[in-house]
């Protein structure tokens, strides 16, 4: 009985201590909400509600709007917003708005604050965010606006820098507000480790002379279906997201440098597309060009490429010997040359109408699997030679001048009747010699495509003008099929 007693007076009393802490950290939450950047159990608050028309240079002088054509933005996780807007009455310039608010380490405590600096024509503006270990909210924006009568600070003759540390988003065509006009900067230079860069309708290509825009890990957008920049454009991500509909630079070139993100695009347009990826993921409906990976031979592990139309070359060509290299390329047409170099990965083509080289020529077993079309006009040089991997291959029309090779894998070469050619089938071990009738499988009608009698020296159709070269230590087969 007693100690039963004894028992529910320490669980009383522990309860009590419990609540009486509950209590003072409650108390001492509210004192700091009321009294910001006072320290209370080695923790500060931090809030503010203001914006401030930026007019005035941090060592003194006033800022002239109407001789600015370069600004540079320095941030950690502040907003960049860049608009045309009658939002801000107050005249054309940079406005700060800081309604950041959370709580942070006292030790680690840092004032909001900024700096603004002029050289020439260069204004600079080097940001100091409050650092928190718990935010409620964010939310600093930087608006770069220039929409009065008489216009001081003029955005179609800007060149923008960014440079954000954080989860900074950069807002080009500020808002939907219906008094939003256009703007036309000349150079964009922007970077934003985990934020995002949003390109809306609003901002247009008219001046520009130079873009490179780049995330980390966070995301590129723009908005705009169909952008025409005659110049060069870099879109760059680490592991983000890089989002756009058609973008068209003309003679000029684009540099897309995904090293393990992804990029999905419904056109692009340029001389040539250079490609720079380690593990990056690509989904693009058109490319109108030259597609290529020239210049990360040596870094290249497993990209995944899915092109719908090819209209131009694509060179994907591997210098690297690492046992994970294995990149996968699936192109629906492509109407030029065909060039993959590859240890292993996977090679889908659903209609090639230029030349075709398809490599995979290493030592040990180089797992490389092809399964390729050939349209019905192409007489162009189709050469795929590969260590192991099943090879497909697939024939519209005629079948002409082909090189086939893989050392392990199975061959199959499908046909129509529009096929005429002859079929040389050697080992791959030793070219001088036949590969066994018992590895030759044909499965042709006879009464739709006549076929000679010797397996390894295949005449396929009546006056053949083709010419199939094979070479494998494994198995052909040879099948005609209605239509491919």
């Amino acid at each position: 009985m007693a100690q039963g007693t004894v028992r529910k007076g320490f669980f009383f009393y522990f309860g009590l201590f419990v609540l009486m802490l509950v209590a003072g950290f409650l108390i001492c939450l509210v004192v700091m909400m009321f009294s910001p950047g006072t320290t209370v159990l080695w923790m500060q608050y931090f809030t503010d509600n203001k914006t401030t028309h930026v007019t005035s240079l941090t060592g003194g002088g006033t800022i002239d709007y109407s001789s600015v054509t370069e600004i540079t933005i320095n941030c950690n996780y502040a907003d960049v917003v860049v608009q045309s807007n009658k939002e801000y009455v107050d005249g054309d310039g940079i406005y700060i708005v800081n309604r950041a608010k959370g709580f942070t380490l006292a030790k680690n405590a840092v004032k909001f604050s900024y700096r603004v600096s002029q050289n020439g024509s260069h204004l600079t503006i080097d940001m100091t965010e409050p650092k928190g270990f718990l935010y409620f909210s964010k939310d600093i924006e930087i608006i770069i606006n220039d929409y009065t009568e008489s216009v001081k600070l003029n955005l179609n003759n800007l060149s923008l820098h960014v440079n954000a540390e954080g989860d900074s988003n950069i807002t080009l065509g500020g808002t939907t507000n219906h008094e939003e006009q256009n703007i036309a900067p000349r150079e964009l230079d922007l970077h934003t480790a985990k934020g995002a860069i949003y390109w809306l309708e609003r901002c247009k290509t008219t001046n520009l002379n130079s873009v490179k825009l780049s995330t980390d890990s966070g995301k590129i957008y723009i908005k705009d279906e169909s952008l025409a920049v005659n110049q060069d454009v870099t879109l760059q991500t680490k592991s983000g997201k890089i989002s756009l509909g058609a973008l068209n630079v003309g003679a000029h070139e684009i540099y897309l440098k995904n090293t393990k993100g992804s990029v999905s695009a419904k056109n692009l347009t340029a001389t040539k597309v250079s490609v720079d990826s380690v593990h990056g993921n690509f989904v693009i409906e058109s490319v109108n060009g030259k597609f290529t990976f020239e210049g990360c031979e040596e870094k290249i592990i497993q990209p995944i490429l899915n092109i719908t139309n090819m209209n131009g070359d694509f060179d994907l060509s591997v210098d690297n010997t690492q046992s994970d290299v294995a990149p996968e390329v699936i192109i629906g047409k492509i109407t030029g040359k065909l060039n993959v170099i590859a240890r292993k990965g996977k090679v889908v083509v659903k209609e090639a109408a230029g030349a075709v080289n398809v490599e995979s020529e290493y030592e040990g077993k180089a797992k490389l699997y092809s399964d390729i079309t050939i349209g019905v006009t192409n007489s162009n040089l189709i050469h795929v030679a590969q260590e192991a991997g099943n090879l497909k291959m697939n024939f519209k029309g005629s079948v002409n001048n082909v090189n086939l090779k893989t050392t392990t894998g199975k061959i199959t070469l499908n046909f129509t009747t529009a096929a005429r050619f002859t079929a040389r089938a050697r080992k791959a071990s030793n070219t001088e010699e036949n590969v066994a009738d018992k590895n030759i499988t044909i499965s042709i009608d006879r009464n739709k495509l006549d076929y000679g009698t010797d397996k390894a020296n295949l005449t396929i159709g009546t006056s053949p003008t083709g010419t199939a070269n094979i070479y494998t230590n494994s198995t052909i087969t040879y099948n005609l099929v209605e239509s491919i």
